[in-house]
């Protein structure tokens, strides 16, 4: 997908409708609604680079359980920040 002068992997999740689709941009992480003439082919070697954005979760933080305004606000202060993992479990970062 284009975005300005931008290019973005991405992984299809959805058709919304005729025209738009709902897609993971793999090494960001977030999802967006794109048109589906923004989708284009990637290349065999760009493809094969491995993702950069990995999933995690919050110890004791359920987003189904919380608040619908804390929920947003959690998320713009922890995407696209640097932080440090310690790995206690593989499940607990693995686990989805």
């Amino acid at each position: 997908v284009q975005q300005g002068d931008k290019y973005h992997r991405v992984l299809i999740k959805r058709r919304e409708n005729d025209t738009r689709a709902s897609v993971k941009l793999i090494d960001r992480g977030d999802e967006v609604i794109v048109d589906i003439s923004e989708l284009l082919q990637i290349e065999k070697n760009i493809s094969s680079i491995p993702i950069f954005a990995q999933p995690f979760r919050l110890r004791g933080y359920d987003e189904l359980q919380n608040s619908a305004n804390l929920t947003p606000t959690l998320k713009k202060l922890i995407l696209n920040q640097r932080v440090h993992i310690t790995q206690i479990n593989p499940m607990t970062i693995n686990g989805f």
